[in-house]
């Protein structure tokens, strides 16, 4: 054990060099805020930027991204909120990587500003610099002034060899691919089983780094042997979310810190063997070494407890296990019989619920909403 010691794409966004056309712009403007929706609904027709939809509903609530589909531009009322990686987050699970975002809220801050804009998207004062918004949408095309958005990288962290890694990943790229359609990737590291094409069933699927399409949102790659650990792949920038499942018990402290420093989430997949258990602490206490450097860029750790045997060994209670590791088990995955054969078909009805809850959509039920209410230009002015 050692803990611490050109490729082809198969479908490629054509939207994201699409000249902005001010007459023919698709714009979608999300805020609870009827005045506001009112005003800049007001400044974009001035502008004859007449191509939009107006929706008064939270941002942070929105459960999908059905209403920011094929939009251009993407206007966000973040009201009153100032945690960056909260806002840029949820803009990775709900705006498309080829729509141009612009935040607009209260908050009076140059630095504020400067970091939204670090991380690909436009901010602006509502009271001081909504008038500006028909220039900043022009402005987002030459991406003169915002970098480049990133992907949202979960990474998914077998403790143990045969805990069930690569199995627990694609079942949340399935899940993922039920509860949002933005463009999504899977890769399996190299330093796996290398199995991914076993899971699939599918025997396209090559050990070179190639990115296989399986439908409109959803692609697996399997990471080639030369290229381990990696995270900043370019094709990486056609993605909004990045799964990528390692297994971490053979790993240097280095290789710990590079995943650690590119992920907003990680997801410990454990089971009740001492060996796991063991090395989950180990990684959880590094985790925490590296928040305290400030050198870490995870924001959430999620706890998957996978029962990979029928009759497990269940030396520990999850009471037990939740208090030798610190930290609450998030998602018991029971042992599940092979159905017709077909090992894809291991999936809890529990874990729908947590592929929700890693995309933060828990606690909100889409049906019940009551903040979900469309208007159309007409309406917003006929008041």
């Amino acid at each position: 054990m050692n803990l611490f010691s050109e490729t082809k794409i198969s479908a490629t966004p054509e939207k994201a060099n699409d000249e902005i056309d001010n007459s023919q712009c698709h714009i979608v403007v999300v805020s609870l805020r009827k005045k506001l929706l009112n005003d800049i609904a007001s400044i974009l027709s001035m502008h004859n930027m007449n191509s939009f939809k107006i929706e008064q509903q939270s941002f942070f609530l929105l459960q999908d991204d059905s209403i920011t589909q094929n939009a251009n531009v993407i206007i966000l009322d973040i009201a009153d909120t100032t945690d960056v990686n909260i806002i840029t987050e949820k803009m990775g699970f709900i705006v498309p990587m080829y729509a141009k975002c612009i935040f607009v809220g209260d908050t009076d801050s140059i630095a504020f500003s400067q970091e939204i804009a670090r991380r690909g998207a436009a901010y602006l004062h509502i009271a001081t610099q909504l008038w500006e918004l028909a220039d900043v949408i022009v402005s987002l095309n030459s991406n003169v002034s915002y970098n480049e958005r990133s992907a949202v990288k979960i990474s998914v962290l077998g403790c143990k060899g045969g805990v069930g890694t690569s199995l627990i990943s694609y079942q949340l790229l399935e899940q993922f691919g039920q509860l949002t359609s933005v463009p999504t990737l899977l890769v399996q590291g190299a330093t796996g089983s290398a199995d991914l094409d076993l899971i699939m069933d599918k025997s396209f699927i090559q050990k070179d780094g190639q990115i296989h399409s399986i439908n409109e949102s959803l692609n697996v790659k399997m990471e080639a042997r030369d290229s381990v650990i990696r995270y900043d792949d370019s094709q990486y920038k056609l993605f909004n979310i990045i799964l990528v499942d390692h297994q971490v018990h053979t790993l240097s402290r280095e290789k710990l810190e590079i995943i650690f420093n590119n992920s907003q989430t990680l997801i410990l997949v454990i089971s009740h063997e001492l060996a796991s258990l063991r090395i989950a602490k180990i990684v959880l206490e590094e985790i925490k070494r590296g928040s305290v450097a400030g050198n870490s860029v995870v924001q959430r750790v999620f706890i998957c407890l996978n029962e990979n045997k029928s009759n497990p060994d269940k030396t520990l209670t999850e009471a037990e296990i939740a208090e030798y590791l610190g930290h609450k088990i998030d998602i018991v995955n029971p042992f599940q019989t092979k159905k017709n054969g077909n090992i894809k078909k291991f999936t809890s009805p529990l874990f729908s619920q947590f592929a929700a809850k890693v995309l933060g959509k828990s606690g909100v039920e889409k049906e019940s909403s009551v903040l979900v209410k469309k208007f159309n230009i007409r309406s917003l002015f006929s008041k």
